[in-house]
């Protein structure tokens, strides 16, 4: 292992956990894409508990959302619900 690759692991270990993954971006982004097919609020999702599930026509399929983020794609789900109703997905 080289130097910095080293020392790039030890400032991971001090601020607490890996490099941040854009989760919620290219969730959002798929959204937009139109690979939404469906949603849920469900109570019991494996090891969360409360969640909104999100369902895609495409790989990874399904995507759990927890609560503290659902004001984030409240706009997303709503403009997603309009264009379902007006027949454009």
């Amino acid at each position: 292992m080289t130097r910095s690759a080293r020392r790039r692991l030890l400032e991971i270990s001090e601020k607490g956990g890996v490099p941040a993954y854009p989760y919620h971006n290219k969730i959002k982004q798929r959204i937009r894409g139109g690979e939404l097919v469906a949603y849920d609020y469900v109570t019991d999702y494996p090891r969360i508990g409360e969640a909104l599930v999100l369902y895609f026509s495409t790989y990874p399929p399904v995507r759990p959302i927890r609560p503290r983020r659902y004001a984030e794609y409240a706009p997303l789900l709503a403009a997603w619900e309009a264009q379902r109703e007006d027949g454009a997905l």
